[in-house]
């Protein structure tokens, strides 16, 4: 089978007699060039394995930053100095095997006559540092340019025109780079697979270079092959989906025209449904001889059902964990079930969510939700049983919106009463997420904003709105070492009812690991004579991380957050803010790292602790 019809074939250049010998003339040159030494032939021991000779690298010579910095990035010699090697010896053999990699280097950039010699300088040499110098001296010379470039297709049928070189990127005159070379052609196969023709492959590539007009001339040829249309597709490996259910991901109609779109989208939609772990669209090797090409669609499905688990540790909150049992076929047709038990010394709950795609199209998904809660904090206890349905629906692949009718039973015991509640609620919520990865992003924007009405169907004298927006933003500050600037922010509020006859389970509250860190769980705001929480009808929150990763599985992490609840609908600031600080370790495992976070409040008061200890997976925001 043909897979996806859109895989280039690597080809190797033809080169000229010029080339050819300007190449040998360059590698001759690094290889003499990295026999120099200044003092270390010397040294006998050169020649035994000993001490690493710890060592530093230098390029010198008539450069830009910006050339400089490239030859560095392509330096192995420069990437070892991490690992030393044992004699001087060695150190001589990578500094020569670098010199032409460098050389190499300077010819993808269009310096076709550059030089570059290496030389060593012992650290015995060297009166102020301890490590011993490489030092590749480059000349660079000129930069070639483009001259003739031309595209070729000796098997093209007679209706087939070329793209104009200038439209995939190939101007004369322009710099003549590798990697302009080698896009152009990448986007000339891009090209003629988007006129429809699905058997394209790439030629042999032809590069001239003339080193007394210090030009390159450029031949590329490719084998459009014929136009073609699509047949349906037929599913192999999809055993236990319903193939109706399949179709509807698959984005072109019986005798549409190929275009490699139509493939990419049908990859990513498939994937996206979580059945399959990969997805291949094949082609047969040949074209029939006429009518539409045949489409087979090859998937690895996913396990359908999966248990998971795990555990936790707050000061506040105990020892805790959950476990939870998802299918995510349960009727052949992506529906999923997911069925969630979550404990801790302060809250224990019970939630079964079932989801099911495409209700009103592939962006759509019908939701319905239940559960029950047993809560006993300083603040309140209750016991709650809800149920919910609504809809779901993407309107971009990173902002997703819900609407939902829910109806919540409790009967609440706060510092003032105990009180039964039937509140009847319509929340509206709006995601936006662009995030690399999603336990531990290091770029990218997060924020989610939810609108909720409440009416009380025991009391119906009682109704009010609350509204809440969250947002984060992920800054990496540095490659090597990996270094995240992560900012974290919250803003709530509850019109229409004044907070002591809000219910304790709706009103806000700050304070606590997904909170303030070292303020203890729910204390951040209003407190009785006994300082247990009142709650808010506003809310202002925010976090800031450092995080620095030291190693592969290893990372430290700085913090600061800060924040209150209340009393007014909107945060007046009466009484101020509360600060929590500290630091943490992060041990990075497979599925997310491993988060370890030690805070103290900033201004400390009669309620709070010395510190505060969490263990949790994934990072605090």
């Amino acid at each position: 089978m043909r897979s996806l019809a859109i895989r280039s074939h690597s080809v190797a250049a033809t080169t000229s007699l010029r080339l050819v010998v300007g190449a040998l003339l360059l590698s001759t040159l690094a290889a003499c060039a990295g026999r120099n030494g200044n003092g270390l032939d010397r040294e006998a021991e050169a020649l035994q394995l000993g001490e690493p000779v710890a060592y530093e690298v230098r390029i010198e010579g008539p450069l830009d930053a910006d050339l400089e910095a490239f030859l560095l990035a392509v330096s192995e010699a420069e990437a070892g100095t991490a690992t030393p090697p044992r004699s001087v010896l060695a150190l001589r053999r990578r500094a020569t095997t670098d010199a032409d990699r460098l050389s190499a280097a300077l010819a993808s950039r269009g310096h076709f006559d550059g030089a570059v010699s290496a030389s060593l300088m012992a650290a015995a040499d060297r009166p102020d540092t301890d490590l011993a110098l490489v030092t590749f001296e480059v000349t660079p010379g000129d930069v070639y340019t483009l001259a003739e470039i031309s595209i070729e297709a000796p098997q093209a049928p007679p209706d087939f025109v070329p793209p104009a070189p200038r439209t995939l990127g190939l101007v004369r005159g322009a710099p003549a780079l590798a990697d302009t070379v080698l896009d152009g052609e990448a986007a000339l196969l891009e090209a003629v697979l988007e006129a429809g023709r699905a058997y394209a492959q790439l030629g042999e590539r032809t590069v001239v270079i003339d080193r007394d007009t210090k030009t390159m001339d450029v031949v590329l040829r490719i084998d459009p092959g014929p136009v073609v249309t699509l047949d349906a597709p037929a599913f192999v490996g999809a055993e236990g989906i319903d193939e109706r259910f399949l179709r509807r991901y698959v984005p072109w109609q019986d005798g549409q025209r190929f275009a490699p779109d139509l493939f990419r989208d049908t990859r990513r939609n498939l994937v996206g449904t979580r059945l399959f772990r990969t997805i291949r669209v094949d082609l047969p090797p040949e074209p029939p001889a006429e009518g539409p090409v045949p489409v087979t669609i090859v998937g690895e499905q996913r396990l359908h059902r999966t248990i998971s688990a795990a555990i936790r540790f707050q000061t506040d909150g105990g020892p805790g964990g959950n476990v939870a049992w998802e299918h995510r076929n349960l009727l052949g047709a992506a529906e999923r079930l997911r069925v969630e038990a979550d404990a801790d010394l302060l809250q224990q709950t019970l939630d079964a969510r079932f989801r099911k795609p495409d209700v009103l199209g592939l962006d759509s998904a019908f939701l319905l939700e239940g559960g029950f809660a047993r809560r006993d904090t300083d603040a309140f206890e209750s016991l709650e049983a809800s149920v919910s349905a609504g809809l779901e629906y993407r309107f971009t692949p990173h902002l997703t919106g819900t609407a939902a009718l829910r109806l919540s039973l409790s009967e609440i015991t706060d510092t003032l009463d105990r009180e039964e509640f039937g509140l009847l609620s319509v929340p509206g919520v709006l995601r936006f997420d662009n995030t690399d990865e999603p336990l531990d992003p290091a770029r990218g924007v997060r924020w989610r904003a939810e609108a909720t009405p409440f009416w009380d169907m025991v009391d119906t004298s009682l109704s009010f709105q609350r509204f809440r927006l969250d947002g984060s933003t992920y800054l990496r500050l540095s490659e090597t070492p990996r270094l995240i600037f992560a900012v974290r922010g919250a803003v709530g509020s509850i019109v229409g009812a004044e907070r002591d006859t809000v219910p304790a389970t709706e009103r806000f509250y700050a304070g606590g690991g997904g909170s303030i860190r070292g303020i203890p769980f729910q204390t951040a705001g209003p407190l009785d004579q006994r300082d247990d929480p009142l709650g808010g009808r506003s809310l202002v929150e925010f976090s800031t991380e450092l995080r620095y990763q030291a190693t592969d599985t290893i990372g430290a992490v700085l913090f600061l957050d800060g924040g209150n609840a209340f009393e007014a609908s909107w945060p007046d600031f009466d009484g101020g803010l509360e600060f929590g600080a500290g630091a943490g370790l992060r041990y990075n495992t497979p599925i997310g790292p491993l988060r370890l976070d030690v805070a103290v409040p900033i201004d400390r008061r009669s309620v709070d602790d010395a510190f505060q200890i969490y263990i949790s997976l994934g990072q605090a925001f």
